[in-house]
């Protein structure tokens, strides 16, 4: 089985092989963002945006963007669809050493 790429609007988000055989049984790879403020003292803030890489149950995704390739399926929020699109990333979703899911390459710009 090899790596599979998925066309998201101008980009591309390819899925590793290590994540392809997790994604066999007919689970979805779900993609989102969280947006969490960063410790300050001084009043000005700034956002932390990080992602949240899953593999979940189909079920409904009513603010998630859906899409297929090749057997598998993935589930993007907007703000990870924007991201990609705008930027015309090519993002890589794998396996780290612990077994952990991360993304390669997704930027996130206010």
């Amino acid at each position: 089985m090899d790596d599979i790429s998925i066309p998201v609007g101008k980009g591309k988000i390819t899925v590793t092989r290590s994540v392809v055989k997790l994604l066999v049984t007919g689970k979805y790879l779900t993609i989102r963002t969280v947006v969490s403020q960063s410790p300050c003292t001084d009043g000005m803030c700034q956002r932390i945006i990080e992602t949240e890489i899953g593999i979940e149950s189909p079920g409904d995704y009513p603010d998630m963007r859906i899409f297929a390739g090749d057997g598998i399926f993935m589930a993007i929020d907007q703000n990870v669809f924007s991201s990609v699109d705008k930027g015309r990333e090519e993002v890589v979703i794998r396996r780290s050493i612990s077994g952990k899911l991360i993304a390669q390459g997704l930027e996130f710009t206010s």
